[in-house]
Order: structure tokens, then sequence, then C-alpha cells
């Protein structure tokens, strides 16, 4: 579990708010004709690749939060879902072009608005990074800039997105120290084995995942990055009538489920930590000033 008492608190309460709302929306949907896949309804695809809590395999079954969420109003609008086996490096490359036609939990970015279409956003995340407890007493109180500059490696998924300041002032000043392995499990994996130092991620994903392997791991005293997450379409399969049409009902589930303005207050928990360029100019400060 990860040592963070205020953060694990909002997971869990955001996670079993978000999991009453699923249970809401498929009892709104259950008649045969949207539970069921019609016979000749339309099929969109969809990256399986494995982000739980969001997106994930349990007992050889795709299921996750977000996931449910798109099936069911998928389902409403009368399509059918169907998933394929990518690395997340391919994910972007294969929207891009039209070889899925919808990812789950996308940040939008102007590069991504080129080539794809986005809905009303309808959650939050956060971007932390954590390390193993043992590690505390070399890590603790430390920002990632700071970790960063002596030297220590940073595991992550690089075809992410977190914020055009951090690809600006730590992808671009610290490359050789950001290491791409494919899965947030693998990522755990090597933190674990200390083939790596720190591990960048959605909190909630740290935490499902390092809960879900009995692996222990200790929040940063920051957030890298906060931002709404949206379903993303491609622009070669998928048309703006229906990104309109699914936002329309997208919306209605939205409006009419008040327990999200429960999420939304709870996520706001998260802004009590620093972000890391307040941090970074702070840190910079500090630099210049010893010079």
């Amino acid at each position: 579990m990860i040592a963070h008492s205020q953060q694990m608190e909002l997971n869990v309460s955001v996670r079993s708010v978000t999991q009453l709302l699923l249970s809401m929306l498929s009892m709104l949907v259950c008649t045969p004709q949207i539970n069921a896949a019609e016979d000749n309804a339309p099929t969109l695809g969809i990256s399986a690749a494995h982000w739980p809590p969001y997106i994930y395999h349990h007992n050889d079954v795709l299921t996750g939060e977000d996931y449910e969420l798109l099936k069911q109003i998928l389902a409403h609008m009368h399509y059918d879902l169907q998933s394929y086996p990518l690395p997340e490096r391919r994910v972007g490359e294969q929207i891009a072009r039209g070889g899925i036609d919808i990812v789950v939990g996308a940040a939008r970015n102007e590069d991504r608005q080129r080539n794809n279409l986005f809905s009303i956003p309808y959650r939050a995340e956060f971007i932390g990074f954590a390390y193993l407890p043992e590690r505390a007493s070399e890590f603790a109180g430390k920002t990632l800039f700071q970790l960063l500059s002596e030297g220590h490696t940073l595991a992550l998924n690089t075809s992410g997105w977190y914020g055009s300041e951090f690809e600006e002032k730590i992808a671009s000043r610290f490359p050789k120290q950001l290491i791409h392995l494919e899965s947030v499990k693998r990522r755990l994996a090597f933190l674990k084995r200390e083939r790596v130092d720190l591990i960048l991620d959605d909190t909630a994903v740290l935490q499902f995942t390092a809960d879900s392997n009995d692996i222990a791991l200790t929040l940063g005293n920051e957030i890298i990055q906060k931002q709404n997450v949206h379903f993303m379409f491609s622009k070669y399969s998928v048309s703006p009538e229906f990104v309109s049409q699914f936002n329309e009902v997208l919306q209605n589930y939205l409006n009419e489920r008040p327990g999200l303005a429960a999420v939304a207050s709870e996520v706001a928990i998260g802004e009590q930590k620093p972000s890391l360029f307040e941090n970074m100019r702070r840190d910079e400060t500090a630099h210049s000033q010893q010079q």
C-alpha cells in the first residue's frame, strides 16, 4: 500500500463513489436491447492496455472503471466494443491512424487534437511519483527535480502526457534518466528490484497496482500534474456527429448524478500538495542564491 494516508483516503473515496455511479448507470440502461450487443450493432475498437483500476483484465475478462463507463454509454447508443491488446507505446500511433477508435483516460494536448476528437471531461487525475519506503531516508522531502538532479532514474510510460512544463523542464533536462517500461506492473517490478529509483503515474493506478502485487510504496511530496481526462476518438473512424451524440449521453449521465460533485470536491484535496513547478521554481531560486 502507499504510505500516504490522505492520498489513500482520497483514492478509496473517489473509487467508491465511481463504483456506485457505475452501478446506477447499469440499472438505468438494463434493457435487453441495450445490455446485450445487437447482431448488427456497429463496433468500435479500444486498446486493452493494462492500466488498473481504469482498464484491466480480471479473470481473463476486461473490466475497469473507465472501461465499464464507456461500455455502458456505447450500449446506450447501440454500439458494440471490441478490445485489442496493444503495448502502451503503440496506442497513440494506432488511434492517430484509425487502427483503434477510442482511448480511455486521455489528457488533451495540441498534438493529440490534430488527429483525434475528445469527449467532454469525465474525471480528474493526479500524476505523482513514488519510491520504496526503505529509501525514505534518501528521498523524503525532496522534489522530483531535486531527485533527478542527483542522478536518480524514473520509470514511466514515455508516451503518456504529463503536461507541457514536464516535457520542457523535466523530460528535456533528464532524458537519459527517464526509463520507459511497458505497463505499470513491470515498472513496479523494476522499482522493487531497485533497477530504477522512482516511478511516475496516476496515483490511483500506482496504489491499485501496488496493492494488487503486495508492494509497499511511499508517495512523493508533490503533485506533478493535475488534469482532466477524456475519452479520445480517432478522427479517421469516428465523426464529430458521433462525438456530439456521445457527449450528450455522457453529459446527461454527469448531470443526473450528484455524487460526482463529491468526487470533484474530494479531488481538490490533492491541491494541498505543492505542484511540481512551484517546487522547481523554489529549487532553482535556492540554487541561484547559493551561487
